[in-house]
């Protein structure tokens, strides 16, 4: 068995969700158990980090031992990153992605990818017009050949934490024949969770107020609609 390294841009690395979500917790151990088994072979993460914090890039290079830049264009020009994946704050991910696709580099993303359906398309026609990869497309598809259950229909990423009652009784009176999963955090606003730093807080509570609505719970049984669990994915008609 060989190891072939691949090499991956990691863009807003200094970012809470770039250092700890993606470095911490993913690249660094797959790096540490010497790469991860795919087919004959082992795939070793190579990084170059992207941020706008210089010292606090050199900082994580040296952590995660890897290579550093602090100007997009100047890491999208280096062929040995052909990987390029998007942490950084959503607003600037369509100039980024677009900028990456033309490139020449294969796209894995933070969601949401766009803010709006007609710019996530124009964005996946893009990339698909290269014979590029853009990891939404294909994750289905990888899901169902490692034997997981994925519903037909996925929504509420736009409406990550601002997710209001409107919103969910529109989705419901117009929901596909089929499985849809609807995105959402309810909770409770504590001091447990203040203590963690996501960015989700009142809005976790306003989600649950929502999700345990009378009228919402009213709908969804006029509707006909039935709430299940993964569990139950592979008996669904």
């Amino acid at each position: 068995m060989g190891v072939k390294e691949v090499g991956i841009i990691v863009n807003g690395a200094t970012g809470r969700i770039g250092t700890t979500q993606h470095l911490m917790n993913v690249l660094a151990p797959i790096r540490a158990e010497g790469g991860l088994d795919v087919g004959v072979d082992r795939v070793m993460p190579r990084l170059l980090l992207i941020g706008r914090d210089s010292d606090a890039l050199a900082g994580l290079a040296q952590t995660f031992d890897a290579e550093w830049v602090d100007d997009l264009d100047a890491a999208l020009a280096k062929p040995d990153y052909p990987i390029f994946f998007d942490a950084a704050a959503t607003k600037q991910r369509v100039a980024a992605l677009t900028k990456a696709t033309a490139a020449g580099k294969h796209i894995y993303s933070e969601k949401p990818v766009a803010p709006s359906v007609a710019e996530g398309l124009a964005l996946l026609r893009a990339v698909q017009a290269r014979g590029l990869k853009l990891l939404a497309p294909d994750a289905r598809e990888m899901a169902g050949h490692a034997g997981i259950a994925t519903a037909d229909y996925f929504c509420g990423i736009a409406q990550t934490g601002v997710l209001t009652r409107e919103g969910v009784e529109k989705l419901l009176g117009s929901l596909p024949d089929g499985t849809t999963e609807l995105m959402c955090h309810p909770g409770y606003a504590d001091e447990e969770l203040r203590k963690t730093g996501s960015r989700l807080q009142e809005s976790r509570q306003t989600e649950l107020q929502i999700l345990t609505d009378g009228r919402v719970r009213k709908l969804v049984a006029t509707q006909g609609i039935r709430l299940i669990s993964y569990g139950l994915m592979g008996g669904v008609a």
